[in-house]
């Protein structure tokens, strides 16, 4: 019997999935066009569909391979049903009806509406989700050069955070500043960008047993740039994800010092912002949300310091403290993170409720509208709503009137829950959650049963948990949607690598 790598096919079908990974996380988010807030969104988009092309080329090719040469197309043929494939198959299946059912079939196929995430790109990010998910294992060596690319793309958005715009795609918002951060786009979408890369170039790091140049400089430079970002949904991101890696970093002794490490670095990328809102105030505009509050030279120092005599002491003494000690560390740490971010939810709550809508940049009447919207629709499409980013224009009329706004395009819910509750109804809600769901419940089950992940699971684990939290102040994006089905991809196939 030949093996996988004997076999023509699976090699093509190997090979190919490395190619999209390439594509999706090299050419996406360096790919970019005029500073122009709806250009910037749309070049995405297109930039996706000629991936998408690509990658429907190189299917063809395989599935031709493999009749012709009677042949399997896909390497792994594990037999169970796996919770995460019915997710997305369902989800898949639910944006399908959405579109046939919807008035507005263009925007709706192709996501014009809103941020050029429709249909079609759901559909075929799902099919590539089963085919790379089956097809690429090994994935993490093939993240060396993605690091090295990620440590420039951090750094042009770190430059770019203090008006430094050496290619000239740095625009604003009405009156608001720092809008744009290199070839990422909008402070949103660079937002879910860090949430999803940086998790796992940290997990990465916390498992090196010796530091990498790139890799230490692309945490220095995604710290600092998530430090300089303007928007507080990284700052949940991360949070929703530190709830997990906490715990998992307190769990072994490199990994508890890289910890430490982590946060000198990130005192560092502090202390650099607070010196230079002195230095050069009208450069940087660090001074709302969490940033404003973070943002100054004592807490920078401080980390420093702790951190640093931390790792100086464990060195020396080669002393750690005790399990119990560890494990009561990382239940406060866990509870302390779920209660903030808790708290910042009921804060919004408590604030709709009293009628302060324009929270958030308006998110609270944004939030209020489309659930107004959705209570206007009729069975069906509560059902299965109006189609992909095609109750964009009803939305703004409903976000418009509540925060008497004058004419304010409102092209998604900035929040993708809600975005697909009013996109895909209820059914698409549903099973979108389930999506998310599934990667929690796993991972509750291996904790009660004792199963360490592997490096490279828990890494897309992370990743996906702060794309999840930071996507409740989100949007789904041209640019973060396709990474985030490719991690999904990855995580997945990991399942399959370790039962080899």
């Amino acid at each position: 019997m030949k093996k996988p790598n004997d076999i023509l096919t699976l090699k093509m079908a190997g090979i190919f999935s490395i190619i999209y990974f390439a594509l999706i996380l090299a050419l996406l988010p360096i790919y970019f066009d005029v500073n122009i807030y709806t250009a910037m969104i749309r070049a995405k988009g297109v930039c996706y569909l000629f991936i998408a092309a690509v990658m429907g080329i190189m299917l063809l090719i395989t599935f031709v391979t493999s009749v012709v040469r009677k042949e399997p197309p896909i390497r792994y043929t594990d037999q169970r049903r796996s919770p995460m494939d019915i997710a997305m198959l369902a989800f898949g299946i639910a944006v399908i009806i959405s579109f046939l059912f919807s008035e507005n079939k263009k925007v709706a196929y192709f996501g014009t509406g809103g941020f050029h995430v429709g249909t079609l790109s759901i559909v075929t990010l799902i099919v590539f989700y089963f085919f790379v998910s089956r097809n690429l294992c090994g994935s993490e060596r093939h993240w060396d050069l993605i690091i090295v690319l990620n440590t420039f793309i951090f750094l042009w958005v770190v430059l770019d955070s203090v008006s430094t715009d050496f290619f000239g795609v740095r625009t604003k918002l009405g009156n608001q500043k720092l809008q744009y951060f290199g070839s990422l786009g909008q402070m949103d979408s660079v937002s879910a960008y860090l949430c999803m890369i940086l998790p796992i170039v940290i997990v990465f790091f916390l498992n090196q047993k010796k530091m990498q140049f790139w890799t230490v400089a692309c945490v220095l430079f995604g710290l600092t740039a998530f430090t300089g970002i303007q928007t507080d949904g990284v700052y949940i991101g991360v949070a929703v994800c530190a709830i997990f890696l906490i715990p998992y970093a307190l769990k072994d002794t490199l990994r508890l010092q890289r910890l430490l490490w982590l946060g000198l670095i990130w005192g560092v990328a502090i202390t650099y912002y607070s010196v230079f809102s002195v230095v050069a105030p009208d450069r940087i505009g660090a001074d709302s949300g969490v940033s404003g509050t973070l943002i100054h030279y004592w807490i920078g120092v401080v980390m420093i310091v702790f951190c640093g005599l931390l790792l100086i002491w464990i060195e020396k003494k080669r002393v750690l403290p005790s399990h119990k000690v560890i494990s009561i560390l990382s239940k406060v740490a866990s509870i302390g993170l779920i209660v903030v971010i808790a708290v910042f939810l009921l804060h919004g709550t408590v604030n709709l409720i009293q009628g302060d809508i324009g929270w958030g940049n308006g998110r609270g009447g944004i939030w209020l509208g489309a659930i107004h919207l959705f209570e206007a629709y009729n069975p069906l499409q509560k059902l299965f709503g109006l189609g992909m980013t095609a109750a964009s224009t009803d939305l703004s009329y409903f976000a418009n009137e509540l925060l008497q706004w004058n004419n304010v395009i409102v092209a998604n819910a900035h929040n993708d829950f809600l975005e697909y509750l009013i996109s895909t109804g209820i059914v698409g809600l549903v099973t979108y959650t389930a999506t998310w769901v599934v990667p929690i419940v796993e991972y509750v089950k291996s904790k009660k049963n004792g199963k360490e992940w592997s490096v490279a699971k828990m890494a897309y684990f992370m990743a996906l948990m702060a794309y999840m939290g930071q996507s409740i102040v989100g949007n789904p994006y041209s640019l973060s949607v396709p990474i985030v089905y490719l991690i999904f991809a990855l995580y997945r196939n990991e399942d399959f690598c370790e039962s080899l």
